[in-house]
């Protein structure tokens, strides 16, 4: 997904460690001058509320959350009464991924897992700059977030490519296979001669680790892994090892986005 052209200068600031391993994968886009010349970080809520007074009004805030109670329910309350007309995006990490469940301080439009941000902040990034994109009703459900955030992202174009799928579970290779075979690639059943080799990460058994293993010593393709939990550690485990990139298997657009982005 492409950003929109600079419209206008956007005002975002951030709160929490943006420094964290586990946000990295969404940290550049915030990083870049061409899209938040004025990016600011506050490490706190009361550290943001106690210096708001004369700042410039916030178009998106950023929220950096690492654990469940890393934020109270008062703090919640006081920034979002702080930042009415603002986009507003937690951002968290992998061990909150139950917070939808078990507990419900962030109103679930603004809260959105770290696998899913990069598009979510595009979106909000491109609703605030140039309204081509309707901005997330802080009141949306959950179903109505997850339709906001899938409906704007087409299916990349992926003709010609040939991919080999490496996975245990039968059943989601094959939704793996009709995913990518609607996007022109051709999923291949052989071991040779293939551009990209998507790799199941899951079980992370000794086994499997020898398998990759041997794929990246002997293929020159690119290999992208594919997970249903990542965290910063193994996450820098498979990069380690030779890995491009590793997609969360709970966003189906992800691993065709990222093919398209690495090919």
């Amino acid at each position: 997904m492409s950003l929109p052209a600079t419209a206008r200068e956007l005002v975002i600031i951030t709160i929490g460690n943006e420094s964290d391993p586990e946000f990295s994968e969404v940290q550049w886009l915030l990083r870049s001058p061409s899209v938040a010349p004025r990016c600011r970080n506050w490490p706190r809520v009361a550290d943001f509320l106690k210096d708001a007074t004369g700042q410039s009004p916030a178009d998106l805030v950023v929220v950096w959350q690492r654990w469940s109670h890393e934020y109270t329910a008062e703090d919640i309350q006081q920034l979002l009464a702080a930042v009415p007309l603002a986009r507003v995006c937690c951002v968290y990490g992998p061990w909150c991924e139950a917070d939808g469940r078990s507990r419900s301080l962030w109103p679930p439009a603004l809260r959105v897992p770290v696998w899913q941000a990069a598009r979510r902040l595009e979106q909000e990034i491109s609703a605030a700059r140039d309204g081509h994109i309707a901005p997330l009703p802080w009141t949306a459900a959950r179903e109505e977030a997850w339709l906001h955030d899938t409906s704007h992202t087409s299916l990349p174009v992926l003709t010609g490519l040939t991919i080999a799928i490496d996975s245990p579970d039968a059943a989601y290779r094959q939704m793996l296979v009709e995913l990518l075979t609607a996007a022109g690639a051709d999923v291949s059943s052989e071991d040779q001669s293939v551009a990209v080799r998507v790799f199941d990460l899951d079980p992370w058994t000794p086994q499997r680790a020898d398998l990759l293993s041997g794929y990246l010593t002997t293929e020159e393709c690119l290999v992208i892994g594919v997970s249903d939990w990542t965290t910063a550690d193994r996450a820098a485990v498979w990069t380690e090892a030779g890995i491009a990139a590793v997609v969360s298997k709970l966003d189906p657009l992800a691993l065709p986005l990222t093919i398209e982005r690495l090919r």
